[in-house]
């Protein structure tokens, strides 16, 4: 991010997206100047010198090719290096603790990775113009390049907007009102993102009431932990250890073998999650596995989307379930015969004949039954309209902003055998595998439903029944609940 300082002392800051392409040369002689000598400098040396590499798209791959210049994204060594080489080679010139010595001027120099942020208080004079030609001067001789494409500028003055073009090999960078920078939002006016301030008070409190001990005062109102350490524990320990590692490639053997000393850590991150309503990305991450319906599938409809997802969010799930359970236990749809505890399709179906029969056995009637399968059901689930169901049915707000952050931005990928397609983000539906599908599939069809003495519709998870008992040929109900199933269905 470059900026132009507009008045004395306006705070300053730029450049973003230097290119990690270090010359291994200029490297293996900082580490000799940091005293990396003998066995461990040819031990690194020999991972980057004559280094071959190939280009992988699918099943693709291209012929092997040399590679002099550059560390080798993803190899756990590089980001070490890449620091000691920055920290070399831009900070040499800095004097002191305080940043970079441009001329009389001086630029504090934060950095994350290869995300540079120089950031100072700048006068006037001389231009900012000269300090971004100076700053970019020092990477093209430390072998860096300053990426135009991904680098920004920005005026930080809360009274007036100023145009000021900066430049980095003869472009200009375009001058932007808000930049966001290691997941904060920055403004022209110096405001930050209110959304960040939350959450950072949010994450304080979960972690005061998690670290701090109990305050021995009979008058001390802190509550318990939604989730106790001993409760982490006992599902952990009820893992089984066969079980194929979702996508984060975490084991649950290892999670099972380790359960007492991961308790009180995963209690920590579990109820952090709880209070402050988000779900780590990678937890939500699926590797959608087709399992065919039938023998022999013929399109893509004969296949059933299973979700593989961490054994660390399946954990958090069923602790999650049994805080949401009791909420929502008198929503329920009394007929709905799948997912409930000591309740399966015999009961469903058992159900169905006493009514039948039971009307029957009166004489001069007869019964009518439309049975119906929804269209990929647990795909069609949104958001919003399950948080208003959730709302009317009194769930706790924190549960709810939980669910909603569950459901939304969840990566998901198609795996099969051993090939992968991209992945996709998804915000509709609730992935089939997991935890908490089945629930909330349950609560999000529980306003369909009816049920009379004539007339009633039950279901057994997305497979829906509609009886109607007929006596004197008068089947108004039954033809009613008909007409009105379109408006009953969720859409």
């Amino acid at each position: 991010m470059g900026v132009c300082p507009t008045s004395p002392h306006v705070l300053c800051g730029s450049g973003e997206g230097i290119r990690p392409c270090p010359s291994c040369g200029i490297l293996w002689g900082v580490l000799r100047e940091y005293g990396v000598r003998g066995p461990l400098l040819r031990a690194v040396r020999s991972l980057y010198d004559r280094s071959r590499s190939l280009v992988r798209i699918a099943g693709s791959k291209s012929d092997l090719f040399p590679v002099h210049v550059g560390l080798r994204q993803g190899c756990p060594l590089s980001p070490v290096l890449f620091i000691i080489f920055m920290t070399d080679r831009i900070s040499r010139h800095s004097q002191g603790p305080e940043g970079v010595q441009f001329g009389n001027h001086r630029i504090s120099s934060p950095a994350f990775c290869r995300r540079c942020f120089p950031v100072g208080f700048i006068k006037p004079e001389p231009s900012a113009r000269i300090v971004l030609e100076r700053f970019a001067a020092e990477c093209e001789a430390a072998g860096m390049r300053i990426s135009t494409s991904k680098s920004e500028a920005m005026v930080l003055d809360d009274r007036k907007r100023v145009a000021c073009p900066l430049r980095v090999g003869g472009e200009v960078l375009p001058q932007v009102e808000e930049l966001k920078y290691l997941g904060v939002l920055f403004t022209s006016e110096g405001k930050m993102e209110r959304e960040i301030d939350r959450r950072i008070g949010a994450a304080s409190a979960v972690m005061r009431n998690t670290t701090t001990p109990p305050s021995s005062s009979p008058t001390s109102t802190q509550s318990s932990p939604l989730i106790t350490t001993d409760q982490v524990r006992g599902q952990l320990r009820k893992l089984r250890p066969r079980k194929a590692a979702g996508p984060d490639k975490v084991c649950p053997r290892l999670l099972k073998t380790c359960a007492a000393e991961l308790g009180e850590p995963l209690q920590r991150i579990f109820n952090l999650s709880l209070q402050i309503g988000r779900v780590p990305t990678l937890w939500k991450t699926s590797r959608i596995v087709p399992v065919p319906k039938k023998n022999r599938p013929s399109e893509l409809n004969d296949f059933r989307p299973v979700a593989l997802t961490s054994h660390l969010m399946k954990t958090l799930e069923r602790l999650f379930l049994s805080l949401l359970r009791p909420q929502v236990q008198h929503a329920q749809d009394r007929l709905q015969f799948a997912y409930q505890p000591g309740v399966g399709v015999e009961d469903a179906i058992l159900y169905l004949l006493h009514r039948a029969h039971s009307h029957l056995d009166k004489g001069s009637g007869t019964v009518r039954i439309l049975f119906l399968d929804f269209s990929s059901a647990f795909n069609t689930i949104q958001t919003t309209l399950l948080w208003d169901k959730l709302s009317r049915m009194g769930v706790d707000p924190q549960l709810m902003d939980w669910i909603s952050d569950y459901l939304t931005g969840r990566p998901q990928y198609v795996g099969l055998k051993d090939i992968t397609s991209d992945t996709v983000v998804s915000s509709t539906g609730a992935p089939q595998g997991t935890v908490l599908a089945p629930l909330l599939f349950t609560l999000y069809t529980s306003d369909f439903c009816y049920n009379s003495e004539l007339c009633h519709i039950q279901k057994y998870a997305d497979d829906t029944a509609i009886i109607g008992c007929i006596r004197d040929d008068r089947e108004e109900e039954y033809q009613e609940t008909g007409r009105g199933l379109r408006c009953m269905v969720p859409h």
